[in-house]
C-alpha cells in the first residue's frame, strides 16, 4: 500500500491539479522456463493447498496505513503538524473499523461456503450423479476447502491477524512511520539536496 498511500499525501497536496485513473490490472506473473503461474511472495502452496495468511495479514495492515492516512490528510496531513494523539486515535480507529468489516466479510464468506457445500455433497444432485463430473466436483471441493482454510472460522490467518491488533505492535508501528514522516521528509530533501549540488559542483583544473 505504500503507492496508494503516497498518492493520498499527492493528493492532499495537488488539490485540483491531482489526477486519477482506473487502469485495468494485468497481472502476468508467469515464470519464463515452465510457463506456470508465479505467486505474490505473500502466498504459499502446500500439498495442492493454497496458503493466503501472510498476504491477509499484509492486506489489512496496509488498509490500516492507507486510511488513516487518508483521514488525516483532511486535517493538513503531512504539511499540517498533526499531534502524536490524534494520530494514535486515527490509526486505532480505523483498525477496529477494518477488523469489524474483516469479520463481517469472513461470517458472510463462511455462510456461502455452508451452502456451496451443501451442493457440493448432497447426493441428489446431477453433478453427484455424473462420472464424468467428478474432475470438475474435484476441483470444486479443493476451491472450498482452501477458502475455508483462509477464511473459516478458524483459520490461522483471522487468529494471527486478531493477535496482532491485540498486541498492538503493528498499530505503533503505523503510528510512529505516520507521526515520523515529516521530519523524515525533511532529511531526504536535504540528502538529495547534497547530493544535487556535489554533481554540479565544478571540477577544479589546474
Amino acid at each position: 500500500m505504500a503507492g496508494p498511500t503516497l498518492g493520498r499525501i499527492l493528493k492532499a497536496r495537488l488539490k485540483d491539479r491531482f489526477r486519477s485513473a482506473n487502469l485495468p490490472l494485468l497481472h502476468k506473473r508467469t515464470i519464463r522456463k515452465k510457463h506456470s503461474d508465479e505467486f505474490r511472495t505473500g502466498i504459499l502452496r502446500d500439498q495442492g493447498a493454497v496458503d493466503l495468511s501472510e498476504e491477509f495479514i499484509k492486506q489489512f495492515w496496509g488498509d490500516v496505513m492507507l486510511f488513516s492516512v487518508d483521514k488525516l490528510t483532511g486535517s493538513g496531513y503531512p504539511d499540517k503538524k498533526i499531534g502524536l494523539k490524534q494520530i494514535t486515535g486515527t490509526v486505532n480507529k480505523t483498525c477496529d473499523d477494518l477488523q469489524s468489516l474483516y469479520i463481517k466479510q469472513q461470517s458472510e464468506t463462511y455462510e456461502k461456503m455452508l451452502k456451496l457445500g451443501n451442493y457440493l455433497d448432497g447426493t441428489s444432485y446431477w453433478w453427484n450423479t455424473s462420472r464424468a463430473m467428478t474432475g470438475a466436483l474435484k476441483k470444486f471441493r479443493l476451491f472450498r476447502s482452501t477458502v475455508e482454510r483462509n477464511f473459516g472460522l478458524d483459520s490461522p490467518a483471522m487468529k494471527s491477524l486478531s493477535e496482532q491488533i491485540r498486541t498492538k505492535v503493528y498499530s505503533e508501528k503505523i503510528i510512529r512511520s505516520i507521526h515520523s514522516f515529516p521530519e523524515d521528509e525533511v532529511c531526504w530533501k536535504k540528502a538529495l539536496m547534497s547530493v544535487s549540488q556535489k554533481k554540479n559542483k565544478p571540477v577544479a583544473t589546474k
